[in-house]
């Protein structure tokens, strides 16, 4: 087998200065020295003559499984017109009594003309060309010779444009790959030995589409059904369950101005924080708040639901941040190596016709680096004025090492063993562009968390807050 080498490194890379245009003009003052008409959309007038018009956007994009029979029901009573935040409500009660599910929650910030990316998802390797060891019988594992990877979970990749006429159109790029069955083997010998677990031939499950969105208006993206799992014998099959996509854009709210701390051009302390959270409590908290204050107020509640012990802090990083306008990485990370290719070994011929040959393991060949840990690399702006806020452009991950894959076993001293592996790790990943006050936590991003097999977990959330002091 393999001996990994693990090496853990903390370092903070300090960048050269960041140099661009100066600040554009703000995209929402068509005015010119004309009085304002009026806006369709009031929720993206300023709070107060005090802070410009807003121009970074929270995003909500939510995934939720419902009883596709219960969903019906509903579409039939109402219009097909109905507006999607009246069914949105409709769902939210349905997750009460237990017909509905929240798979995925993904929240991301950005402005005009930048993006955002939200990503909750696992590796997964697989053999997709096989070869068969010298003096090999047919009562043998196929040895995997080539090998291809996909991202099994979520992918969103959000943007944010005006046309020219104060509305902003959210653009959202989606994409789930879930597997589908994991053994395909067309083989006795293999379909016999196999273990729950093991990759052969998989099969895949997958949704994408690009979707536009008026910001301030809830959307339906899309409704797939899922296809119907066949009952075990003596048990009823599961209801046919439907997935819902829904999309609401909003204007981050401006804070309350204060005097900053420190003078701009002073270095400053950035940390972060991940945590855990009970995915419905998280859900009800962000119907009741709204995406207008989520960002800057998600603490003091996750605070609660921490003393509740229904969130948890996973992880924790702090550095110090350079001047404002350079940018700054922040790694904590552990190295993990491991075999990308297996090469065959030799067999021991079987000693009677009654029993099998014995496989001696396959050995590594070329190595391939993956990392556990966290990284931060970020830029931040001077907010307007005396006042403490800042513009942060933030790429936030976690990647976590959660096991591995078995894609071949072999047979030694009576027992099918496993030969070659590929080691499994789950990602969260978020990049954008928010605005935050100094000595604040504030919520970046949300996204699925995992569960100790790297899988998604569609019963807690995982939120990821930054704070600079």
């Amino acid at each position: 087998m393999t001996t990994s080498r693990l090496t853990t490194t903390l370092a903070i890379l300090l960048a050269f200065p960041a140099f661009g245009p100066a600040q554009e003009a703000n995209p929402f003052d068509k005015s010119k020295g004309k009085p304002a008409p009026a806006r369709e959309n009031p929720d993206l007038e300023a709070t107060s003559t005090e802070h410009h018009a807003p121009t970074t956007f929270a995003k909500l994009t939510e995934t939720i499984l419902v009883q596709a029979d219960v969903l019906n029901a509903w579409m039939e009573e109402n219009p097909p017109q109905a507006e999607a935040a009246k069914l949105r409500d409709a769902v939210q009660g349905w997750i009460a009594d237990g017909k509905a599910t929240p798979d995925h929650t993904s929240l991301s910030f950005g402005n005009i003309g930048k993006e955002s990316m939200t990503v909750s998802a696992r590796n997964l390797s697989y053999p997709t060309e096989f070869t068969t060891a010298p003096g090999a019988t047919a009562a043998s594992w196929p040895h995997p010779l080539a090998w291809e990877t996909t991202a099994l979970g979520y992918t969103l990749v959000d943007s944010w444009e005006s046309d020219g006429n104060e509305k902003v159109k959210s653009t959202c790029d989606y994409k789930w790959n879930s597997l589908g069955q994991a053994f395909n083997s067309f083989n006795q010998l293999l379909e016999q030995t196999h273990r729950p677990g093991d990759i052969l031939n998989p099969s895949f499950r997958a949704q994408q589409f690009i979707s536009a969105t008026t910001a301030g208006k809830p959307a339906l993206l899309l409704r797939a059904d899922e296809p119907l799992n066949p009952a075990s014998e003596g048990t009823k099959p599961n209801p046919r369950r439907a997935r819902l996509v829904f999309s609401q854009t909003e204007p981050q709210a401006a804070g309350a101005p204060r005097q900053a701390s420190k003078p701009a051009g002073e270095p400053c302390l950035v940390s972060t924080k991940l945590v855990r959270v009970d995915h419905r409590t998280y859900s009800d908290w962000l119907r009741k708040t709204g995406l207008r204050s989520a960002s800057a107020t998600a603490w003091p509640a996750t605070g609660g639901w921490i003393k509740s012990g229904s969130a948890k802090v996973t992880d924790e990083l702090s550095g110090s941040m350079r001047r404002l306008g350079e940018e700054t990485r922040l790694h904590s990370v552990e190295d993990v190596y491991y075999p990308a290719e297996w090469e065959l070994s030799n067999s021991t011929p079987a000693k009677d016709s009654s029993s099998l040959p014995e496989m001696n393991f396959s050995l590594p060949g070329a190595l391939e680096r993956g990392q556990n840990g966290l990284t931060l690399q970020l830029t931040p702006e001077k907010g307007e004025g005396a006042s403490s806020e800042i513009q942060l452009t933030y790429a936030f991950s976690r990647s976590q090492l959660a096991g591995k894959m078995v894609y071949s076993r072999i047979h030694q001293h009576g027992q099918w063993v496993p030969d070659a592996t590929m080691p499994v790790f789950a990602t969260n990943k978020w990049e954008g562009v928010l605005r935050l006050e100094r000595g604040v936590w504030t919520l970046v991003g949300s996204g699925s968390d995992f569960d100790e097999k790297g899988e998604l977990d569609p019963n807690h959330a995982v939120l990821a807050f930054l704070r600079i002091d």
